[in-house]
């Protein structure tokens, strides 16, 4: 039982201990086998990769009882296990060198690592956004309450030698930040202190009226251990996830009407909002209203873009395929318009939609635009005018977070 807790917890394990035996006497011999030393010196290689192993994993362990520490950076011990029994096997010194050697670089590499700022970046600037795409509205709602989230990426190992720093982080915060998310994509491993450490934050920012978000948290369980059942811990999938909730919570908390499953309407889309209510009203009559299940395909990469989609419930998704697997893009919320590149462009689907909630949305398609052209040639302008005030004010937003992330 205490062997898969210290596994869960992500420490190191029987078997990650005998690999790191097995892997320093293995490649020490190996070396050693090919060297002008000649093999009559393998098995002092193969002795010296074993004790550097051993020495450096009795005192990880003997650190981890006396400090009360469940998680080690045991692949910085493997790695200078190596280090020492490859002096051994090119240098040619006895393995008390080389043992001696891999157990002083194992602590040199131990003490590097943990003496790193838990805290790698912290953004409190209200410039942070997710990359959902919102209406026009919603976009300068979350620029006025941006300052109210901190978020603060962190790195390493978290355990009772740092905790304090991030937490002291924390107390530092200006007084408006109301949510903090703390982004774990770079953190190696959570001990029990440092659980405990978070769940002790957690309730202070709780007195002080604030909320901690957590992202890209890998073991949730170490964590809610030290939880009770009435204060469990809002993890999140990664930190896009956390940002999303945070900006849902702004946008419904100013408009009750903006939640997702409620049915914006079209007047107050970004489509209607640039254009005059007798044209929308002409426009409608060529609309079709249409409903996406969620986990609908609106569209595929290399379809024709032959329709274009005004949502108002729901939200999608766009996904690339990329080098490194598929990716997705961005996510567009009620309010907005998706396709409508293409639409114009008239040139085929560079991205998959999906529908991730169930969607509502008026669907304009290239004949009915045809139609509109002819019979009603300024309704066909007013169109392109809403359009292009669209692309132009998503332009600016996306110049405008690119520049402040540079500040």
């Amino acid at each position: 039982m205490r062997v898969l807790h210290r596994t869960r917890i992500g420490g190191i394990t029987t078997v990650g201990f005998l690999a790191g035996v097995a892997l320093p006497m293995c490649v020490s011999s190996g070396v050693l086998a090919l060297s002008p030393l000649g093999a009559d010196r393998v098995a002092e290689g193969a002795l010296a990769g074993v004790i550097a192993a051993i020495v450096g994993g009795v005192v990880a362990s003997a650190f981890q009882r006396s400090c009360f520490v469940t998680t080690m950076p045991s692949n910085s011990l493997i790695q200078a296990s190596l280090l020492g029994s490859l002096l051994v096997a090119l240098d040619g010194n006895t393995t008390v060198i080389g043992a001696v050697v891999g157990v002083a670089l194992a602590c040199i590499v131990f003490i590097i690592e943990m003496n790193r700022p838990v805290v790698r970046r912290k953004e409190i600037v209200g410039t942070t956004r997710s990359r959902r795409i919102r209406s026009t509205a919603q976009t300068e709602l979350l620029a006025i309450h941006g300052r109210e989230l901190a978020v603060l990426e962190l790195q390493g190992v978290l355990f009772f030698g740092n905790a304090d720093e991030l937490a002291e982080e924390i107390d530092r915060l200006p007084s408006v930040v109301r949510v903090i998310i703390l982004d774990f994509r770079a953190v190696s491993d959570v001990d029990a202190s440092g659980a405990l450490t978070l769940q002790q934050i957690s309730a202070r920012c709780a007195r002080r009226g604030q909320r901690l978000f957590f992202g890209d948290l890998r073991d949730a369980e170490a964590l809610e251990e030290f939880t009770s059942q009435s204060d469990k811990p809002n993890i999140n999938r990664d930190l896009e996830a956390a940002l999303e909730r945070f900006e849902e919570e702004i946008v419904e908390r100013a408009d009750s009407s903006a939640r997702s499953v409620i049915e914006v309407p079209l007047g107050r889309t970004d489509f209607g909002m640039t254009m005059a209510p007798e044209d929308l009203k002409v426009l409608m009559s060529y609309l079709d209203r249409v409903e996406f299940p969620r986990g609908t395909v609106l569209c595929r990469a290399g379809d024709q873009a032959d329709r274009l989609w005004m949502l108002t419930r729901g939200c999608i998704s766009v996904w690339v395929d990329a080098p490194g697997g598929r990716r997705r893009l961005a996510s567009i919320g009620a309010g907005c318009t998706v396709g409508e590149m293409g639409f114009l462009t008239e040139r085929p689907r560079s991205t998959d939609v999906i529908a991730d909630e169930d969607v509502v949305a008026y669907e304009l398609t290239s004949s009915a635009a045809n139609k509109i052209s002819k019979a009603k040639p300024h309704i066909a302008q007013a169109v392109l005018r809403s359009i292009a005030r669209q692309l132009s004010d998503r332009l600016r937003n996306a110049t405008e977070d690119l520049r402040m992330s540079h500040m």
